[in-house]
């Protein structure tokens, strides 16, 4: 996945473990959106992680963990990434 720009995110942390939802705006008019865990509770650093070596989610899950991604995604004309 190539870094883009984080418009989305969510965030669980316990225990020493930190989980997160991130959808990243890619370079082709398009969003994808990914799920990971680290044993990182620092929220940024776990959005990073999520960002480069996360699980992709398809689009029904990625709307559901992030409510406002498809508002966005209509507002702004993005399509999700398959």
């Amino acid at each position: 996945m190539s870094h883009g720009t984080i418009i989305a995110t969510k965030y669980w942390g316990a225990n020493g473990i930190g989980i997160a939802v991130v959808a990243v705006e890619g370079g082709a008019n398009d969003v994808g959106a990914y799920i990971g865990a680290t044993t990182d509770e620092k929220m940024e650093d776990t959005f990073r992680w999520t960002v480069s070596h996360g699980a992709k989610l398809y689009r029904e899950e990625a709307e559901a963990m992030l409510p406002s991604l498809r508002e966005r995604m209509e507002a702004t004309g993005l399509s999700y990434r398959n």
